[in-house]
């Protein structure tokens, strides 16, 4: 399962960032070259590849920065630096508030009557909750979406628009923050 990653060295040699992709393909070239190498040193017998051999290089530590760092090739391990580790948190803890302050107003008497469902869900990145549609002005906040149907609607409520804002805030952070890892 090793891939050819001349094409993203080269690139990064011109100073060009690369996707988690391409570094757990490096990382997989370092521990094949490991490997490889390890296994010639157990065998003491002359081939004709031991010059190819002797030509590769093998990191232990790149390898296990890259493998430690990118959990897949969609994502990013907290432990890739203590700054991502930092907003994420931030990012849990607010996400538990957002949801807090939604389950309040599911929860309460008042609007319980205007809810397709007493859920919380996500559309367009931000939380809500769905409003039957006949009832969408009776729940101040901002629409973000509305079923198939028609019949239901999912709003933001006020009460919420300040802390989704906070969280898309952190989002934004952590991506320039995995933009500018450097593993």
């Amino acid at each position: 399962d090793v891939h050819d990653p001349v094409a993203a060295l080269e690139r990064a040699d011109r100073g060009g960032s690369l996707q988690p992709k391409e570094l757990l393909s490096i990382a997989g070239v370092l521990r094949c070259a490991r490997n490889i190498k390890s296994y010639q040193a157990e065998d003491d017998k002359q081939t004709i590849l031991d010059p190819l051999f002797g030509g590769l290089v093998a990191n232990k530590y790149l390898e296990d920065r890259i493998f430690g760092s990118i959990l897949s090739e969609e994502e990013i391990a907290d432990t890739a630096s203590s700054a991502l580790a930092d907003i994420r948190r931030h990012m849990r803890i607010q996400s538990a508030k957002i949801r807090d302050s939604l389950q309040k107003v599911i929860s309460s008497p008042a609007y319980s009557k205007f809810l397709r469902e007493p859920i919380i869900t996500i559309r367009q990145g931000r939380y809500v909750v769905p409003v039957k549609s006949e009832c969408k002005n009776d729940v101040p906040g901002l629409v973000h979406d509305v079923s198939a149907t028609g019949s239901t609607y999912f709003v933001e409520p006020m009460s919420a628009v300040t802390a989704n804002n906070a969280l898309r805030e952190l989002e934004i952070k952590e991506k320039k923050e995995i933009e500018a890892l450097k593993i």
